[in-house]
C-alpha cells in the first residue's frame, strides 16, 4: 500500500497539468454549459425532451361538476323525499329531456359516474341508497351538498403549473398535459453530439486485430458513448473517429464539429504529455 501511494504522489507532483476530482469536472463543464434554444411540439412528439417553460393548466379538469358514483342527481334541500325521474345524464351526454335540462324541486335525474351534474343538482345518491319504482325515486336520509360530487378544477386547476421548466418528458408528463387538453409543449432543442478519441495507440473495434509487438488496443470508448448518447435521447451524434497524437490533426477535427453546429464535443484519451 505505501509503495501504490508514493507512486500515485510522485505522479501528481511530476505532471504539469493538477489532477481534479470528477465532482471539480463536471461542475467546471456545468458552470461553461448554456441552454439550447426553445421549440414548441406537440406534446406527444416531446418525449424525451427538457421542458424549456413551464406547461400550466389551460383549463380545469374536470371543466364540469361530475358524479363519483352511478346513482341519482339530486337537489340536497328535497332529502329525504320522493322525486319525480325526469331524465339522465351519462357520460359524454349531459342530461337531455323534452323542454328541461335542469333539476327542479321534487325532480331528479339518473347520472353515471363521470356525468356531468345537471343545472339543479347539487349532490348525488348511490343506486344501491335509493329505491327506484316507475317514474319516481325514494330517498331516506338526509344529503349534504357536494356528496358523491367532483367539483370543477377538482384534480387541476387552471393556470395551475403542471410540467415545470427543467422537467424531463416521459409517459406521466405526456398524460398530465393531455389531461389538461394541451397541444404544445415549449421544450430546449436536442443537441447535436461529437465524439472524438485521441491516441496513436487506438484500432477500430472490428478491424484486423492489432499485433500484440504493435502496442495498440481497440477504441472502446467512443463506441460506448455513442450507445449512452443514444439511450438518453440524443439522436444526432457526429463520429469524428479517432485523432493522431499530433495537434494540428486534432485541431483539425475539433474545427470540423464545430463547422458542422455540433453543440457538444466529448473527446476520450489526453492522458499523457
Amino acid at each position: 500500500p505505501g509503495g501504490g501511494a508514493s507512486g500515485q504522489s510522485d505522479f501528481a507532483m511530476a505532471h504539469k497539468y493538477p489532477m481534479i476530482s470528477m465532482n471539480e469536472a463536471v461542475d467546471r463543464v456545468i458552470s461553461r454549459a448554456h441552454p439550447l434554444p426553445q421549440e414548441s411540439v406537440a406534446f406527444v412528439d416531446a418525449v424525451g425532451r427538457v421542458v424549456a417553460e413551464d406547461f400550466v393548466a389551460p383549463r380545469p379538469h374536470p371543466p364540469f361538476a361530475a358524479s363519483v358514483m352511478d346513482g341519482y342527481a339530486v337537489r340536497s334541500a328535497d332529502c329525504p323525499g320522493v322525486m319525480t325521474l325526469i331524465g339522465a345524464s351519462r357520460a359524454g351526454a349531459p342530461m337531455r329531456s323534452a323542454g328541461n335540462t335542469s333539476i327542479q324541486p321534487g325532480q331528479c335525474a339518473y347520472i353515471t359516474t363521470g356525468a356531468p351534474l345537471p343545472p339543479g343538482a347539487d349532490a348525488v345518491v348511490p343506486s344501491e341508497e335509493c329505491r327506484v319504482d316507475g317514474g319516481t325515486v325514494s330517498i331516506d336520509a338526509n344529503v349534504d351538498a357536494g356528496k358523491w360530487v367532483r367539483p370543477v378544477g377538482f384534480d387541476i386547476k387552471a393556470g395551475e403549473t403542471l410540467v415545470p421548466a427543467g422537467s424531463l418528458v416521459g409517459a406521466h408528463e405526456v398524460g398530465i398535459v393531455a389531461a389538461a387538453g394541451g397541444g404544445e409543449i415549449c421544450v430546449h432543442k436536442k443537441p447535436k453530439l461529437a465524439l472524438l478519441s485521441t491516441g496513436d495507440e487506438l484500432a477500430e473495434a472490428g478491424e484486423v486485430e492489432p499485433d500484440a509487438s504493435s502496442g495498440r488496443i481497440y477504441d472502446a470508448n467512443r463506441p460506448m458513448l455513442a450507445a449512452l448518447a443514444k439511450t438518453s435521447g440524443v439522436d444526432d451524434v457526429l463520429d469524428l473517429g479517432r485523432a493522431a497524437d499530433e495537434p494540428g490533426a486534432l485541431a483539425s477535427l475539433v474545427a470540423g464539429a464545430h463547422a458542422e453546429g455540433c453543440d457538444v464535443l466529448v473527446t476520450s484519451g489526453g492522458v499523457s504529455e
